[in-house]
């Protein structure tokens, strides 16, 4: 069987599965359940970036003129802003300034910059990311990445991972920000926009590690095949509670 090197994951667990896989058939799977909000969001903000690299689409085309923005859409600007800020000259000179900055060299277009949320951004300008990546002996943005994942790795049945030891996954992404600090350590943060359903410090992270703990799993593994080495840390940086929570030690 192939390692459980994603030891706690999940990924196939609640999915529906093809029989040969032995999940049940195609007419008896639920098309009725509803999808989860803050996932769809997610999805949504992932296939916006992605449109606007292949530059078959701007973000001015996908925003429409004379409409409120969506969560999504926002989300997406926000992500094209902390993609190309300067987190030196953030810290130093607030957001407005970084903004203007960014659309005068067309790293923003006007239309994306007018939906951004200010409150996020300012807590993200004073925030331990911007604090400690502003030092930063080097960066990278939108990390990419490809690798072969075996399914077997992605749930906790140990009888699916037997029927799914034959079977690799092949992932690709990117990874929002990978730093290595003054000190040598190695950093990976993922931005997330998800409205988070309570205040309670337990709740938040049970809450991110049940939507995103797999991703940042393979983020992991992504960065240790890079890099030849784990990230010290892993942590989600979250827009809507404007600090991040570093989850290394529960993944």
């Amino acid at each position: 069987m192939a390692p459980r090197s994603l030891e706690a994951a999940a990924l196939v667990d609640h999915t529906w599965l093809a029989e040969e896989f032995g999940g049940e058939s195609e007419g008896s799977k639920d098309r009725t359940e509803e999808a989860d909000v803050a996932t769809d969001t997610e999805s949504a903000i992932r296939r916006r970036i992605e449109l606007m690299r292949s530059d078959k689409r701007t973000f001015s085309e996908l925003l429409e003129k004379d409409r409120h923005a969506t969560p999504a859409e926002r989300g997406t600007a926000t992500h094209l802003f902390l993609q190309h800020c300067n987190m030196a000259r953030l810290a130093d000179g607030g957001i407005e300034r970084e903004i203007e900055r960014l659309v005068a060299e067309q790293f923003m277009p006007r239309r994306a910059a007018d939906v951004l949320n200010r409150r996020h951004l300012e807590a993200f300008c004073h925030s331990d990311v911007c604090r400690v990546a502003k030092d930063a002996r080097r960066m990278w943005r939108e990390l990419h990445f490809d690798r072969f994942v075996p399914y077997a790795t992605l749930t906790q049945n140990e009888q699916l991972a037997k029927r799914l030891e034959d079977y690799t996954l092949y992932v690709q992404g990117s990874i929002d920000l990978v730093f290595e600090d003054a000190q040598g350590a190695l950093w990976l943060f993922d931005y997330k926009t998800d409205r988070l359903l309570s205040d309670d410090e337990r709740v938040i992270r049970a809450q991110l590690l049940e939507h995103h703990g797999d991703q940042l799993r393979i983020y992991r593994e992504a960065v240790r095949d890079l890099f030849g080495r784990a990230p010290d840390h892993v942590c989600i940086y979250s827009l809507p509670l404007g600090r991040s929570v570093d989850l290394t030690e529960d993944l």
